[in-house]
């Protein structure tokens, strides 16, 4: 909706409010000034839209950014209603011509995939009447999503943290209120606590990593490496923990596979998280496969699962910043950020992490990473 804005001072059009051309200025050096051209130069240029309208609601004059925006490839003049499909622009620019105000609005018209700012200003024309209307226009697409981002953002860290803040609370209460009195069971207390406190320093740490890496504060070692080493060093690190779970987690690479051109501690990383995700979202006497081929001129590497798998809504978020799937299907536990870290680990190795999945049978996630020369 359009949202008033307190009176400011309005522009004023030197010349008349009939359409004519706008006559040469003197500036005050006393020399002639077209300041005409020097608009029309201006607004060609301009990534932002810039529609002159009259008093009519009819557009006049419009900028190449303009039409593009609005998807308008029309003649002019025309009515804004045929260059906007959103009934309240016309509200908006009705209300700036009879209110004297400037007017902000807001629209996901033509693209309901993109988000419109319209800055509505009315012009007063020499002689005190409002002949026309200056709109222009900005994709703010972007800067609404990094809004957006930013308050789940905080909302996802305050709910992350809200858990074990509570349970230390009240394990810390138990142990005031007589649980010393019992060695063993404050023994019990204190081990969770420790676990408590283990999970919020592993948030922390995951957060200022992916803070370094969105801020590309992250520096890499690049060095030859065999993938074989590394696959079998994480199956290895990750191999109690399937055992416990029930499951089978088996390599599968290559003979004679020619190494890669990576930071190794970065990559490790990735390997453990893209393992470690598929182990908790597996359940007993299920299978997960750490597989590298040549895929010339690089290394494909493959993480699958017979695990709960995803649908293609969930598979299209899951590498955001604390997204989780749907927990009806798993009881896994985490901070959400595996994934995302690993993400942006790879894009810094040149690559890309892509995954396939089925609700009911598992994920894939893949990457390559480029030979060494």
């Amino acid at each position: 909706m359009a949202h008033k804005l307190a009176p400011p001072a309005l522009p004023t059009l030197r010349g008349s409010s009939n359409g004519h051309k706008l006559p040469p200025l003197v500036d005050v050096e006393g020399e002639s000034v077209d300041y005409r051209r020097i608009f029309d130069q201006y607004v060609a240029g301009d990534d932002r839209g810039v529609i002159v309208l009259n008093n009519r609601r009819h557009a006049v004059q419009i900028n190449a950014a303009g039409r593009s925006l609005l998807q308008y490839t029309g003649g002019l003049p025309a009515s804004i209603s045929d260059i906007v499909r959103d009934i309240k622009v016309g509200f908006a620019i009705g209300d700036a011509i009879h209110d004297r105000r400037v007017m902000r609005h807001e629209t996901f018209l033509p693209d309901p995939e993109r988000v419109l700012h319209l800055n509505i200003v009315p012009v007063i024309s020499r002689d005190g009447s409002i002949g026309h209307v200056l709109m222009t226009i900005e994709d703010v697409t972007r800067l609404r999503h990094l809004e957006t981002v930013r308050r789940d953002f905080v909302a996802n860290v305050s709910h992350e943290l809200r858990t074990p803040i509570a349970s230390i609370n009240l394990l810390v209460e138990t142990l005031q209120n007589g649980g010393l009195a019992k060695p063993a069971d404050a023994a019990h207390f204190l081990r969770r606590i420790e676990v408590e406190t283990q999970s919020m320093n592993h948030l922390v740490e995951e957060l200022l990593q992916l803070s370094r890496l969105e801020s590309g504060r992250l520096s890499l070692n690049f060095e030859a490496m065999g993938m074989k080493k590394a696959i079998e060093g994480v199956r290895n690190r990750l191999a109690m923990m399937a055992d416990e779970k029930g499951l089978i987690l088996e390599s599968d690479i290559q003979r004679k596979l020619p190494p890669v051109l990576v930071d190794p501690l970065a990559i490790e990383q990735v390997l453990m998280n893209l393992t470690h995700n598929a182990i908790k979202f597996t359940p007993a006497g299920g299978t997960i496969s750490l597989r590298a081929r040549l895929s010339h001129p690089a290394v494909e590497i493959e993480v699958t699962d017979t695990g709960v798998g995803m649908d293609a809504a969930e598979a299209a978020r899951v590498f955001e910043r604390f997204y989780k799937v749907d927990k009806g299907r798993n009881r896994a536990t985490g901070t959400g950020l595996g994934l995302a870290i690993a993400k942006h680990l790879l894009e810094l190795h040149g690559s890309k992490l892509q995954v396939v999945s089925e609700v009911g049978r598992g994920s894939r996630f893949t990457f390559k990473l480029p030979l060494a020369e």
